[in-house]
């Protein structure tokens, strides 16, 4: 009997860098993948506006958490 495969969660944290925040999320969802995968990304209250608020209009493809406050990279990975 094969072993179940269970979903793996795939963290990506975002502050700043629209573009290179964008290519990493657009090539997760684009992956071909044998294994199911659940993407959470995690604003981390970062100073671009037209980022936000792309996360924010795509967030009906991903899990989107968006912090009040800036925590840092380590905290916001911790919480992924």
């Amino acid at each position: 009997m094969p072993i179940p495969r269970s979903p793996i969660d795939v963290v990506v944290p975002s502050y700043r860098g629209e573009a290179q925040t964008r290519r990493a999320i657009e090539s997760v969802l684009a992956a071909r993948v044998e294994r199911p995968f659940e993407l959470t990304v995690i604003d981390d209250a970062g100073p671009e506006p037209a980022l936000a608020a792309w996360l924010r209009g795509e967030a009906h493809r991903f899990t989107l958490r968006v912090h009040d406050r800036n925590r840092g990279f380590v905290a916001t990975a911790n919480e992924g």
